[in-house]
């Protein structure tokens, strides 16, 4: 017959002394973690799965690159002939300066003004006179004789009057150089330009006809007068004070050239499914690059929603294996980390601070 044993029953003094043996659960660690893997996931995975480009220009292409989608993409290299073509096409931009306007009318008045003096003077002034007229003919092959002989006293004010307006008409309308005309437009002689003057007029699209050189302007002012002397004399003199007085405006003419590149439409070029998108040993271009990029974005737009949450799914899995498995090496090296949750909490802020540059970097390489 079997006999029930009795309890042991402890002292008093053995229950006291007993270390009651708790098992403490780190809710804030196990709390921390959580919080963590959500966030990366969040912060990863948010969007759907990432592709990225690991290749950067100049680097030779490790393996052959093939379509998987059809997707369009910009052909950089067309885009950037048309723009520049474009720019190209702008007409230059000149300025006209009214000093050269300026200086042949007073030059002009000054003259005839010495013209009129002579015709008025005394035997004993007059050789002062044209001593000072010697000095506005620099430059010519005219002497003051020349003229006094060719312009009688009662023609000079006529004379004069219709030299100011003719100088004032001509160079208001723009007189360029032998230099501009053949740097600028000896490749385009049929190219407008874009004329605007110094007094805050707004510049105009001007045919190349309708603008003098030195030559045809001299010759459109003393076309007014009459064959002879006269005429055959204001050819010769004209030349010295009618310049050119059209100033190239590179800045300007480079502003209208961008905001004509900047107007036409990239090429856009499609790409069929089974294209070589680079090929093994192949130099990476900025075009290959977009290429990848664009192809990328297309089969992310294209992959099917359950698919792209099962991939989510997985790396986020893949992330919580690597926290646990984390938690699992700090149980074994340091225990006691786990229950300061001061220090874990300063791990996870230092954690997330360098996923989040690493997410940005990874975002502003695609």
């Amino acid at each position: 017959m079997k006999t029930k044993r009795k309890k042991k029953q402890k002292g008093i003094a053995e229950r006291k002394t007993e270390i009651v043996r708790t098992h403490d659960v780190p809710y804030k660690a196990i709390g921390l973690g959580v919080l963590l893997w959500l966030i990366v996931s969040w912060l990863f995975f948010g969007q759907g799965v990432v592709r990225t480009i690991d290749l950067s220009e100049g680097q030779k292409a490790p393996s052959t690159i093939v379509a998987a989608v059809d997707f369009e993409c910009e052909n950089l290299s067309e885009t950037v002939f048309n723009r520049n073509k474009a720019a190209r096409a702008v007409p230059p931009v000149f300025i006209i300066d009214p000093a050269p306007a300026e200086r042949a009318r007073k030059m002009v008045n000054i003259l005839y003004d010495r013209l009129d003096q002579y015709a008025a003077a005394t035997t004993n002034q007059r050789p002062g006179i044209v001593n000072s007229m010697y000095d506005l003919l620099i430059g010519t092959s005219i002497e003051p004789f020349d003229l006094i002989s060719a312009f009688p006293t009662n023609s000079i004010a006529e004379t004069k009057a219709a030299l100011l307006a003719g100088i004032k008409q001509v160079m208001s309308a723009g007189v360029l150089s032998d230099e501009y005309r053949v740097t600028l437009f000896r490749d385009a002689p049929d190219l407008p330009l874009m004329l605007s003057k110094s007094d805050g007029e707004p510049a105009q699209l001007v045919a190349q006809k309708d603008i003098y050189s030195t030559r045809k302007a001299a010759w459109a002012i003393s076309g007014k007068f009459e064959e002879g002397p006269k005429r055959k004399l204001l050819d010769q003199l004209l030349p010295a004070f009618v310049i050119d007085n059209m100033t190239y405006d590179e800045t300007a003419t480079a502003a209208l050239g961008k905001t004509a590149a900047d107007a036409v439409e990239p090429v856009i070029q499609e790409y069929l499914a089974g294209t070589p998108l680079v090929r093994a040993g192949e130099a990476v271009t900025p075009q290959i690059l977009l290429l990848l990029k664009e192809h990328a974005q297309q089969r992310v737009k294209e992959q099917d929603v359950l698919e792209q949450m099962l991939e989510i799914l997985g790396n986020s899995i893949l992330l919580l294996a690597g926290l646990i498995a984390t938690v699992v090496i700090l149980r074994v090296g340091n225990p006691d980390l786990i229950r300061q949750s001061e220090k874990l909490l300063l791990m996870a802020l230092l954690s997330l601070f360098t996923l989040g540059i690493a997410r940005l970097l990874t975002y502003l390489c695609l």
